[in-house]
């Protein structure tokens, strides 16, 4: 579709205006949209400023991303070794211990008011038990770790004596 002003450019920009519930749209490029003063928002913001507004907050977003980027870059999974910024470019966790370990970055990065953020799914039928023993073990070793690191000696007991007791039901 063409440029509704100059009519010869493509049209790029699409402005729709509902008052009184009459539409009315027009269709612009670049360059007109730029030039255009007619087409006014609220509060007599212009087309210009609102696409300069529009970029300069697109700007400021990235900013904000490269210094969350800095500031969580050593985050990761004690699990699976995943990263923090492997997660952020893939979209994608290596494990399910990953979302403990970057329980806080990964809220934040929701940006969403949830009410529960707690994933309550499903269990599959044919659900291996086994598997999930596996991952429980792991994560008690690593609590244990953990609590030791830190000189808890009465979580840490707890967690040896529930390695024990899974490793003696497990043979």
């Amino acid at each position: 579709m063409l440029c509704e002003i100059c009519k010869v450019n493509e049209a790029m920009i699409y402005v729709k205006k509902y008052i009184e519930g009459e539409i009315t749209s027009i269709g612009m490029c670049f360059e007109c949209a730029k030039n255009e003063k007619k087409v006014n928002f609220a509060n007599n913001i212009t087309l210009e400023e609102l696409i300069n507004g529009l970029v300069s907050m697109t700007k400021e977003s990235i900013n904000e991303m490269k210094k969350e980027e800095d500031k969580y870059k050593d985050v990761q999974c004690k699990v699976c070794g995943m990263k923090y910024l492997d997660v952020l470019k893939s979209g994608k966790v290596g494990c399910m211990e990953c979302y403990n370990f970057m329980k806080p970055q990964l809220l934040k990065r929701i940006n969403r008011k949830l009410t529960n953020t707690k994933y309550y799914g499903d269990i599959p039928k044919n659900y291996d038990l086994d598997f999930d023993e596996h991952f429980l073990l792991r994560k008690y070793k690593i609590k244990l770790k953990d609590a030791l690191e830190k000189e808890n000696y009465y979580d840490a007991a707890k967690y040896r004596d529930l390695i024990k007791d899974l490793e003696y039901k497990n043979g």
